[in-house]
C-alpha cells in the first residue's frame, strides 16, 4: 500500500485504516510462516474491501452482493480455535476442492455477475465443477454457520485462528453442523448450485476480521 493511499484512508476513516493495517500485518506474518511473500496487489485489495465492506452506521441495512449480514456469523466466540504452535494448522492453505478441480474459474474482485449481468464485487473465488464434488475444510477450525442463505444457498463458515474464517457457498449438501470441530481436509459438503448461481461450482472466501481478502494467495496445498 502506498503512503498516499494509506494517508487517505487514515484521514477519512481512521478505524478502518487500523483494521486494514492489522490485516496486512497478519497476512505478512502468515506469508513468512508459509515461506512466500503476499503480493502488493493483495494488500491493495484488502484496503479496497475494508473501505467498501465495513458499513457506516446509517448504511447497515443496505444489502450488499456476496456479503452475508448475519449477527451470528459476525460473533467471535471466546472459544476461538487455536492452532498448534509452529504449524500451518489454522491457516486456510488447502484448496477446498479436489486437485482436478483446483482451477479458479472466476477470480476475486469486480466482475460482470453471471446472473445479474452487471458489475459486482466478487468477494471470493469460484471453482467450476459438476454437482456433487467433495468440498474440503481449508484448515482446522470450528463450524460457526452451516445453513441456507438466499444468495449463498447452502453455505458453511469455518472459524480458524486469530479472526480468520473461510466460507463455502452454493453447496448441494452440507455434511457438518454448527459447532462441529473440523480438521484440514475433512469433507464438509458437496458442490452444487443452490442460491444465486448460474451452475454447479464452489464459491470460496477467506476473511480476516470479517473483511474478504483474495483467497488466491492462500491456496498453497491441494488434495
Amino acid at each position: 500500500m502506498t503512503g498516499l493511499k494509506k494517508h487517505y484512508v487514515e484521514k477519512k476513516e481512521p478505524e478502518k485504516a487500523q483494521t486494514v493495517q492489522d490485516i496486512i500485518d497478519y497476512e505478512n506474518t502468515i506469508a513468512k510462516a508459509l515461506g512466500y511473500k503476499i503480493p502488493e496487489r493483495l494488500t491493495e485489495n484488502v484496503a479496497a474491501n475494508a473501505k467498501n465492506d465495513v458499513p457506516e452506521k446509517e448504511d447497515k441495512k443496505k444489502e450488499t452482493e456476496n456479503v452475508i449480514v448475519d449477527d451470528k456469523a459476525a460473533e467471535v466466540s471466546s472459544s476461538t480455535f487455536k492452532p498448534e504452535p509452529g504449524t500451518r494448522d489454522g491457516i486456510p492453505v488447502l484448496t477446498p476442492v479436489p486437485k482436478r478441480l483446483a482451477k479458479i474459474t472466476s477470480p476475486f474482485g469486480v466482475r460482470i455477475h453471471p446472473t445479474l449481468g452487471r458489475p459486482i464485487k466478487h468477494n471470493g473465488v469460484d471453482f467450476g465443477s459438476g454437482r456433487g464434488a467433495e468440498v474440503f475444510a481449508a484448515s482446522s477450525g470450528k463450524v460457526v454457520l452451516a445453513q441456507y442463505n438466499g444468495t449463498y444457498g447452502n453455505y458453511i463458515i469455518i472459524e480458524h485462528t486469530d479472526g480468520t474464517s473461510s466460507v463455502y457457498a452454493h453447496l448441494d449438501k452440507i455434511s457438518v453442523s454448527k459447532g462441529s470441530a473440523v480438521k484440514k481436509g475433512d469433507v464438509i459438503g458437496f458442490t452444487g448450485s443452490t442460491g444465486r448461481s448460474s451452475g454447479p461450482h464452489l464459491h470460496y472466501e477467506v476473511r480476516i476480521k470479517g473483511i474478504p481478502v483474495d483467497p488466491k494467495g492462500y491456496l498453497v496445498e491441494t488434495k
